[in-house]
């Protein structure tokens, strides 16, 4: 059986911490660091619901692959936080995001 590989473009990359999951405003750079807030990447893509989960393990991946550009850019302080914290929207407490989750799957709206 042959197989074909087919090359999928999630990310759209400008710079180091401004790289972008394609077709949205969401940088990877913020799912990063909800990631090592201690998110799982299916907590993620719930905050995120525009995501598909495909999106989201993109994103990271992207940044495991580009990590010392990434740490390099939060090193000098070149990110854009107070910029990223602004897109981001609220933040919310990962209790808060599983409390809605579970509401969710008991059928409730929260």
């Amino acid at each position: 059986m042959a197989s074909t590989a087919v090359q999928i473009n999630y990310i759209t990359p400008y710079e180091a911490g401004t790289a972008r999951v394609a077709g949205t405003g969401i940088k990877v750079r913020i799912l990063a660091e909800e990631l090592r807030s201690g998110y799982r990447p299916e907590d993620i893509q719930e905050a995120h619901e525009e995501l598909s989960m495909a999106q989201v393990y993109a994103a990271l991946s992207y940044y495991y692959a580009n990590k010392a550009l990434f740490d390099e850019a939060t090193d000098s302080g070149d990110h854009g936080a107070d910029e990223s914290k602004a897109e981001a929207g609220p933040v919310i407490s990962r209790a808060t995001l599983l409390g809605r989750l579970k509401s969710r799957s008991h059928g409730s709206i929260g």
